[in-house]
């Protein structure tokens, strides 16, 4: 008897531990010490943007909201870098930016020369975004739910590897353009293999309208994520700095194999702007 209780005892200190890691990934960390980043401004999205990726849009009109970005943009550009006394602003990209490919289609080349292995502190990495519209990722035979796009948002002790650029005044105008619905937000970094913290800006969405907590990644986005983390040796801390929009561990998801042929569904939630998936 005292045999078979020692084994149920050990056997639901298992199944306990199992359950903790599956929603927790790895255990979470006190930040650096630095200046408060609420001492930093904090950027909206300019909604204007979303309108430049709409179906039927003429490119006069595109070419007008361009503008409109970049004259907004060049004063943010000037607040950032008098800001943090720099010439550049410093962009930390942990999802699709992580793949150089996906960034040089937006970003110089001697921009992508200055990426950096970095942390980001105090954030959660999570898959909780919709696109506003058409995904240019989805897939006709994606899950019905396989809507989530990656996501950062404000929670002390979670910490993500992610990659940092150095923007200078045109990437940064071609950067809001492209992460149409994403804020600017101030994020305190660590360049790997470096103690000293640092401030950085990171793309992060913050409107209600575009969050969801019931769907899974695109698995088309989630290829392209990956195969950047593959090829950078981090996969592994990746996955395990990752959420789930449930809050589950992205370490314990796989995601189903997709198509080749692009699908025409729409998000869960309706929205009448059609922007690329970002």
């Amino acid at each position: 008897m005292t045999v078979i209780l020692f084994i149920l005892c050990c056997f639901s200190s298992l199944a306990g531990c199992l359950s903790k890691n599956k929603q927790e990934c790895i255990p979470l960390k006190e930040a650096p010490s630095l200046a408060a980043v609420s001492e930093h401004k904090e950027y909206p999205y300019n909604p204007l943007v979303p309108r430049y990726y709409a179906a039927g849009v003429s490119q006069v009109e595109r070419d007008e909201i361009q503008k409109n970005v970049a004259v907004e943009s060049n004063q943010i550009f000037y607040e950032i870098t008098q800001a943090l006394g720099t010439n550049r602003v410093p962009i930390i990209g942990y999802g699709s930016l992580l793949n150089k490919k996906s960034a040089a289609e937006t970003f110089e080349p001697e921009t992508i020369e200055t990426f950096t292995p970095v942390t980001g502190w105090d954030f959660q990495r999570i898959f909780n975004v919709i696109p506003p519209g058409e995904s240019q990722r989805r897939r006709a035979d994606d899950p019905a739910d396989a809507w989530g796009l990656l996501n950062i948002q404000e929670n002390p002790g979670y910490y993500f590897n992610g990659a940092l650029y150095q923007l200078g005044r045109e990437d940064f105008v071609k950067g809001r353009i492209r992460e149409a619905h994403y804020n600017l937000v101030p994020i305190k970094i660590t360049v790997a293999g470096k103690s000293e913290p640092q401030i950085a800006y990171a793309y992060a969405v913050k409107d209600q309208a575009y969050l969801r907590d019931d769907i899974t990644p695109i698995p088309g986005y989630y290829s392209l994520v990956l195969d950047a983390v593959e090829e950078a040796g981090v996969e592994e801390e990746f996955r395990k700095t990752t959420y789930l929009a449930d809050g589950k561990c992205l370490y314990y998801f796989t995601p189903p194999a997709s198509s080749s042929s692009p699908g025409d569904h729409q998000p869960p939630q309706q929205l009448e702007d059609k922007s690329r998936e970002l």
